[in-house]
């Protein structure tokens, strides 16, 4: 992680929840002919609690609603951009284009580098919330084309019933 820069924060409400846009830059030099790859991520914090540590939950884009759940019940959430909808792991694969880095490990990748924000020296020029080392929760990289490359028969049978239900239930109400 080689720069962070704070782009917006909002505090909500009474409560003081905090919703907080931030600028990772990575130094990708030595990884080919891409010199730096950056992207933004948003980390929703709840009321700070003046010596308590918080889990840290870490979730992509199209799953934004999850990090508002993890907020509610205790958590440091970050969105991050590792999915369909929002994705920086193109720019990884470029930077590193000699490595076989494939879509879901890329993924992977760009979550373990929204990571390196909450370790020194960023965690105290940042004024992060403090957290739980040992408590840290990860949905996805999944996309949705790698679930489906996945789908066996059974599942799609199971898959189509449901939308078929789904469908019927509607047309009833």
């Amino acid at each position: 992680l080689s720069s962070v820069k704070s782009l917006n924060r909002t505090t909500h409400g009474n409560h003081g929840a905090t919703s907080s846009f931030y600028r990772l830059c990575f130094d990708t030099s030595a990884g080919g002919t891409v010199r730096e790859v950056c992207f933004e991520i948003e980390l929703l914090a709840p009321t700070p609690v003046l010596g308590r540590s918080f889990p840290l939950f870490l979730t992509q884009w199209n799953h934004r609603e999850w990090a508002l759940a993890g907020v509610a019940r205790g958590y440091v959430s970050v969105v991050y951009p590792g999915s369909d909808i929002r994705d920086a792991s193109p720019l990884f694969q470029e930077a590193f284009g000699n490595s076989t880095m494939m879509l879901i490990m890329a993924r992977a990748f760009v979550a373990s580098r929204t990571l390196d924000m909450f370790h020194p020296p960023w965690t105290h020029s940042l004024q992060l919330p403090n957290l739980t080392s040992n408590q840290i929760a990860i949905s996805g990289p999944v996309s949705y084309t790698h679930l489906r490359a996945h789908e066996t028969p059974e599942h799609l049978v199971c898959r189509l019933l449901l939308e078929k239900k789904k469908k019927k239930k509607k047309i009833q109400e």
